[in-house]
């Protein structure tokens, strides 16, 4: 197993279920990326090298407080690429 970011498919799979409830976001690949990319990088990464690492990792990121922690970075994230996206506003 290579390197990997268990962070990041969680905060993909948090951003897929935010932009089903709001529906005014625009959710092009581009506008996607950049709110996962802001996200990600205000959040602290969780790599593993290994297939139990993995499962303890994803585990500890189900808490509560971490899922608040996406949660509150996607929504700033998603607010920052609102205001600037990197297409003509429709």
């Amino acid at each position: 197993m290579d390197l990997l970011n268990v962070l990041e498919q969680l905060v993909w799979d948090k951003l897929d279920n935010l932009l089903e409830t709001q529906t005014e976001v625009c959710s092009c690949e581009k506008c996607r990326a950049d709110i996962v990319a802001l996200a990600l990088n205000r959040l602290k990464p969780h790599y593993v090298a290994t297939e139990k690492g993995e499962a303890i990792s994803k585990a500890l990121l189900l808490d509560t407080e971490q899922q608040a922690r996406i949660t509150i970075a996607l929504l700033e994230a998603k607010k920052i690429v609102e205001a600037n996206p990197r297409h003509e506003k429709e």
